[in-house]
């Protein structure tokens, strides 16, 4: 899928959809905005502009559904790898996000209160992570049941999040952003690896800062880096 670039060859309102095997356009989407962002997987095409979001069936390019969703020209969005299709999106409410499963119930998740920043789902969507404009605490949430399983925080001052990945396993989440500093943190809730305040058993009478989970492994790239996990070597 082609948005154009810096210099495109077609207005940046068009999706041009490129076969690699025919080595031609197969397609010419046209939105009523600039397209924003796009995510693809063997079945599906999610194309975001700046106010909505649109899920395409890759075959004969069926429009399955679309989404109206808060200002969004980062073309903030995400789509699972495998299995069932799930896609989330940035609701038409700050702070929220829309998660649509193949074949379960659309539903909105209040992940923040200040707008969405970055979003994730992992292979099999049933996990999303998400961090708000202030990007000092990272959320994750079950996409069946809407709960809350984990509060992560990054840090105390006021970051860009660059990169939410999970690994293959949803045992990890990597978390990326403008300070310069990756964040690993464990998904595992029957074991504490994750680093905790000492003063933990009295976080009732402390602020949130002293009940956070921190990440149990960290360190520096440069500043705005884009990260990800690697695939499973034996």
């Amino acid at each position: 899928a082609i948005t154009g670039g810096d210099d495109p060859q077609h207005p940046p309102s068009h999706l041009m959809i490129w076969d690699d095997h025919q080595r031609k356009y197969i397609a010419d989407l046209e939105f009523k905005t600039k397209v924003t962002g796009v995510k693809l997987r063997r079945d599906v095409i999610l194309v975001t502009i700046i106010d909505r979001a649109y899920k395409y069936k890759i075959s004969g390019l069926e429009l399955l559904n679309s989404y109206e969703t808060v200002f969004n020209p980062k073309g903030i969005a995400a789509i699972n790898k495998e299995g069932d299709v799930v896609v989330a999106v940035p609701g038409n409410v700050v702070g929220s996000v829309i998660v649509d499963r193949e074949y379960g119930d659309q539903c909105i998740i209040g992940a923040h209160t200040n707008n969405i920043s970055n979003i994730a789902l992992n292979p099999n969507g049933n996990r999303l992570a998400t961090s708000s404009d202030r990007g000092t605490l990272i959320r994750v949430w079950d996409t069946i049941t809407q709960e809350q399983l984990f509060e992560f925080r990054r840090g105390i001052e006021t970051a860009t999040i660059t990169t939410l990945s999970f690994d293959l396993d949803t045992t990890r989440l990597l978390v990326s952003s403008s300070k310069g500093t990756v964040h690993i943190f464990s998904l595992n809730q029957e074991k504490q690896v994750n680093r905790k305040s000492s003063l933990t058993y009295i976080s009732d009478y402390l602020p949130s800062y002293f009940s956070s989970e921190w990440s149990s492994v960290s360190f520096e790239v440069p500043d705005n880096s884009i990260c990800a996990f690697s695939k499973n070597i034996d």
